[in-house]
């Protein structure tokens, strides 16, 4: 598997990328998993740096990761960058008293309710450089995988206040 992954272009393209910004690869430690619908490669680039590539129905995708503090620095292969990082959990719980008032979103948990399903473990991210809060949701019960994803996209003087949710449509949500 990591000798697939080694020669393809999307891999090779973040690699030079995460080379160019002086890290190293370091094959030796390369971590090969397989997953249910596909496999996933994760090559280290120094003790601060990784190479993510995964392969899932035949399509192949790379990013590199460069870990800064609390933030990561996400690369893509044609060197766009994106500075996310984990939001604390007291800001999640905020974005989803703010969600739940929003008639988009009571429609989306409706759907899960009627599929006898409710949002369980939420993981959150901030993507800094789009100002969008990105969310794993699980459902409940099965809090190790993210089912749904929620974008919101956030005001740019308040990080805790959504503009509008871009639940799994990715059509944003009429505003109040």
């Amino acid at each position: 598997m990591l000798q697939e992954a080694l020669a393809d272009s999307q891999l090779q393209a973040v690699k030079s990328q995460l080379e160019s910004r002086g890290f190293g690869i370091n094959t030796d430690e390369a971590q090969a998993v397989q997953l249910a619908g596909g496999q996933q490669v994760l090559i280290p680039f120094g003790e601060n740096a990784h190479l993510v590539w995964t392969k899932t129905n035949g399509q192949a995708a790379a990013v590199g990761l460069i870990r800064q503090g609390n933030k990561t620095l996400n690369i893509s292969v044609t060197g766009e960058e994106r500075v996310v990082r984990f939001l604390p959990q007291g800001k999640v719980e905020k974005l989803l008293r703010k969600l739940r008032e929003k008639p988009k979103f009571q429609e989306f948990e409706g759907k899960l309710h009627q599929k006898g399903k409710r949002i369980g473990k939420i993981r959150a991210l901030f993507d800094e450089t789009n100002k969008v809060a990105i969310l794993g949701i699980a459902s409940e019960g099965n809090d190790e995988r993210i089912a749904h994803q929620v974008r919101i996209k956030l005001k740019p003087d308040k990080e805790d206040e959504p503009d509008y949710a871009l639940p799994r449509s990715n059509r944003p949500c009429n505003r109040d």
